[in-house]
């Protein structure tokens, strides 16, 4: 092997006695064994670490008292709270629109049935899911919300027939809805993604007698065409029903809700496709109001919550570039309005031009699909300065907010503000709000009064963000002694030792709280004490972590009721039952770039983040 240029000769000497630190070389391969090493191997390790070369650990203390409310829950999938809601109407109006309109667009005739009656369920008709809902037919759900079902084999079919479907899509019945109606489609796809990686794979070989199958794959044609035509689409592969667990009680069937609900209780993916509409709509219930004000520590007036998600696309891993690199940024902002309720607008910047209009979420959603991802880099010097821009158009929709707060995903934006970065922590911009002739932070070179209230790091699942390992539970005995007990669990929000505003937010992988059989694998004990191989080929689930860094805040406030609202704003997932990486405004601007047709059809770039 040669020896890097870089590395010191005395490095390849590995003669004599180890040291407390040697080298492991990394090298492709595949292996029989599951992902991850579970929660044992993560504490063993960390201690082996911390003796081995002297070094403590990082240390967080717990945030005292109750730092979360109530978060979303269902029942059997149905969010109930939210569509038996007497404010629904209203819901649907902050969001931009008064009637949705679901348009079940499919194949087969089990799928049809299948989307019929999850409909059915979540707009509490379980009547129509008795009798049946005619075809090319408007067919009420509530007052303001309505379904529109109908075949579309061609459009949704698999095959090499892309240039007809525009045409298809235009065919379409019961898009000519009345003015104030949100389109939203349903529609049933296959997918199977290890055959098609084996049929990928299988193309790329000189010989090869089959074609990629994603170069085949209707998704991202019927998804831009439909964008085209003002509707968002949610795909729906086919129901594969699994073992029901057996400790799960049954519930009590009282009427005929309850009954569907039953039937449908295995149906995680339709449950979610219905809950992801949902989102893609704008809707936001008024429980999130109650959630941000909770406790001592809440944050008690009006103030709108941007998210920044910035990510930039290279193309493919290996070879000569062949694309120009996209920049995909945009801002989400949750701006309150009356009587608890949310309005959600998204930024979009124009293709032609350096500015961007603030539109509804789901406007937004429409016009990002039916065009392709806009060229770009990170390192663009007018990216800041249309950010900023940005954000001082934000303050024609704040209403009656006094203020707001930008959410910056850490791991993609590093490089673009110096305050941003690890280096930079605890200098201060100069008065026009530039730090080394750069913009220091989000909306800094705006006039005083219109800058942000707040700014916030969020970096979930990177290098740059320590990993929860021990947990120790404290006893106070007496004003002397403690006793320590380790603990195995913690989902809190913690403050980094020594800082005041530096926190963890502690996860845990919602695959680890289920049920399943080998869902705690790992807990006990390591890879090396399985004797199980089913249990080997599992994945070893173990903490995760957000970390959540406020940046600037006002003279006299706490840094912990901005960075207990960050959490806050990941624990109280909108459509989502467990918590989400970042917050809601940056988890609605990713999901939105993840919806996009040519997302992951080239390679995302490794981050330029500065330390």
């Amino acid at each position: 092997m040669t020896r890097p240029s870089f590395s010191p000769p005395h490095a390849c000497d590995l003669a004599g006695r180890p040291g407390a630190l040697r080298a492991l070389i990394p090298f492709p391969g595949t292996f029989s064994l599951g992902k991850g090493v579970g929660m044992h191997t993560r504490r063993e390790l960390a201690r082996r670490t911390s003796t081995a070369l002297g070094q403590p650990l990082l240390r967080a203390h717990h945030v005292a008292g109750r730092p979360f409310g109530s978060r979303r829950t269902t029942t059997e999938g149905r969010d109930s709270v939210l569509l038996d809601d007497p404010r629904l109407s209203e819901n649907i109006a902050a969001a931009g629109r008064e009637h949705l309109r679901f348009l079940v667009l499919y194949r087969r005739q089990s799928e049809r049935t299948r989307m019929q009656r999850l409909l059915a369920y979540h707009f509490n008709r379980p009547d129509l899911a008795a009798a049946g809902m005619p075809e090319n037919k408007v067919v009420p759900l509530t007052d303001h919300v309505e379904a529109y079902l109908q075949p579309a084999d061609d459009l949704l079919r698999h095959g090499d027939h892309h240039t007809q479907r525009p045409t298809l899509a235009r065919q379409l019945e019961g898009l000519d809805a009345p003015e104030g109606t949100r389109l939203l489609a349903l529609c049933e796809t296959e997918y199977d993604a290890k055959a098609w990686a084996r049929q990928r794979r299988a193309s790329r070989k000189p010989d090869a007698t089959v074609t990629d199958p994603y170069e085949l794959d209707a998704k991202p044609h019927a998804s831009r065409e439909l964008a085209r035509l003002g509707v968002l689409t949610q795909f729906l592969t086919p129901h594969k029903p699994g073992r029901r667990n057996p400790r799960k009680k049954a519930r009590e069937i009282t009427t005929a809700l309850d009954q569907l609900g039953s039937e449908l209780a295995g149906d995680h993916r339709g449950h979610m496709a219905v809950a992801d509409l949902h989102r893609t709509a704008g809707l936001v219930h008024p429980r999130l109001t109650d959630a941000l004000a909770y406790g001592p520590h809440g944050l008690k007036e009006p103030l709108v919550h941007v998210g920044l998600h910035l990510r930039e696309q290279r193309g493919r891993r290996r070879g000569p570039a062949t694309e120009q690199p996209r920049l995909i940024w945009t801002l989400v902002a949750l701006v309150p309005q009356t009587e608890g309720l949310w309005r959600t607008l998204a930024y979009l910047p124009d293709e032609q031009s350096p500015g961007g209009s603030w539109l509804d979420y789901a406007t937004a959603n429409t016009l990002h699909r039916s065009r392709r991802l806009p060229d770009g880099r990170r390192r663009d010097a007018q990216l800041p300065r249309s950010i900023d821009r940005a954000l001082w158009d934000l303050g024609a929709y704040a209403g009656a907010a006094t203020g707001y707060i930008v959410y910056v995903s850490g791991d993609q934006a590093r490089s673009i503000w110096p305050l941003l970065a690890n280096r930079h922590l605890g200098r201060a911009p100069d008065p026009d709000g530039t730090l080394d002739a750069r913009p220091a932070l989000p909306g800094f070179t705006l006039p005083a009064d219109q800058r942000p209230r707040a700014v916030l790091r969020v970096t979930a699942g990177s290098d740059h963000v320590a990993s929860p390992a021990l947990v120790e539970r404290l006893d106070y005995t007496d004003e002397t002694s403690v006793e320590t007990h380790e603990g195995k669990l913690a989902t809190g929000l913690f403050q980094m030792e020594s800082t005041t505003n530096t926190f963890i937010l502690c996860n845990l992988p919602q695959q680890y709280t289920g049920s399943s059989r080998y869902a705690r694998a790992g807990e006990k004990y390591s890879r090396w004490a399985s004797t199980s191989a089913a249990e080997q080929a599992e994945t070893w689930y173990s903490h995760t972590a957000t970390e959540i860094s406020v940046l600037h805040a006002p003279d006299g406030h706490a840094p912990l009721t901005y960075g207990l609202a960050a959490a806050r704003l990941c624990d109280h997932a909108l459509h989502w039952n467990h918590r989400t990486r970042y917050p809601a405004p940056i988890h609605l601007g990713i999901q939105m770039d993840k919806n996009h047709w040519e997302y992951r059809r080239t390679v995302d770039a490794d981050s330029e983040a500065e330390d």
